[in-house]
């Protein structure tokens, strides 16, 4: 059986490298090669106190990746595609899914990489992705695989806004400039806000919010 190096949460604030079997695909599934993968709040918050990840989890779901594999009955992607991966997939029948918030899903906790031990994610060399219809996502050409790791973060600051009664001249505040939030003042700030407040007590994140436009800081 081939292997493979991935970490796993083997305690709280413990993680091990380790050897594990390589994904085997099956129909429908595909395997793709970890190239870039951020660390969420909730990975930090399963390493240091089992909150939402429990212990012996591979962890990892903001990443990017190419198609090493694809099973039979599979037509969206190819092999050596270049991917970006949405996390998780919904029912699609459900009655938040027939309104089209697919993240209220029942199911979808069921499917999401890297926050239990029966789906691992891409703190590997290798990811088993279930649903390619739903989860994966083809990139262009120039956007590197690095950058492309931000997107499931970004996707979610831009969720924010277009949910909000945000309208160009606003004034805006966010509370928090960690990824998301710093993603969210971009997409303000490319709306129009008439002047953006971020709430933060970290002085690094303050002074990136600044440096991303931020017209007042404030601790």
């Amino acid at each position: 059986m081939s292997t493979m190096k991935a970490a796993a949460l083997v305690g709280l604030r413990r993680i091990e490298i380790q050897d594990k079997p390589k994904p085997v695909i099956q129909s429908g599934e595909v395997l793709v090669k970890v190239e870039y993968c951020g660390i969420c709040g909730s990975d930090v918050h399963g390493y240091v106190n089992g909150i939402v990840i429990p212990v012996g989890t591979v962890m990892g779901h903001e990443f990017s990746g190419v198609v090493a594999e694809v099973g039979e009955e599979v037509y969206v992607v190819h092999p050596e595609d270049r991917v970006v991966v949405k996390p998780s997939a919904s029912c699609l029948s459900c009655y938040w899914c027939r309104r089209g918030q697919y993240s209220l899903c029942p199911k979808r906790r069921e499917t999401i990489i890297g926050v239990s031990p029966g789906n691992d994610g891409a703190y590997a060399e290798y990811v088993k992705v279930k649903y390619p219809g739903q989860m994966l996502f083809k990139l262009p050409s120039g956007l590197a695989a690095k950058e492309a790791a931000l997107i499931e973060p970004l996707s979610i600051g831009l969720h924010g806004v277009r949910l909000s009664r945000f309208r160009s001249g606003d004034c805006a505040l966010i509370i928090g400039a960690g990824m998301i939030g710093l993603g969210v003042l971009q997409f303000l700030k490319l709306k129009g806000t008439s002047r953006m407040i971020v709430l933060e007590i970290s002085e690094k994140k303050g002074r990136i919010a600044r440096e991303l436009g931020a017209d007042i800081v404030l601790n």
